[in-house]
């Protein structure tokens, strides 16, 4: 499977800030001050949208950088 493109990790992290109109919690300080969530949201967020099967592209790109 290929790497997520730094499209998906951008919205991501726009999610993660709640600039989606869907979700408005800023979660992006959770994210960093807990990585024992970080799987967690991510999840959460691919499943927002139904592209759980994105979630091994999406923690690989995010683990080496987009």
């Amino acid at each position: 499977m290929n790497k997520a493109t730094s499209i998906e990790v951008v919205a991501f992290y726009y999610w993660l800030k709640g600039e989606f109109k869907s979700q408005r919690e800023n979660l992006l300080p959770v994210y960093v001050a807990l990585p024992s969530m970080r799987d967690e949201l991510l999840r959460e967020y691919l499943k927002t949208y139904d592209a759980l099967h994105r979630l091994h592209a999406m923690r690989l790109a995010l683990s080496r950088g987009a």
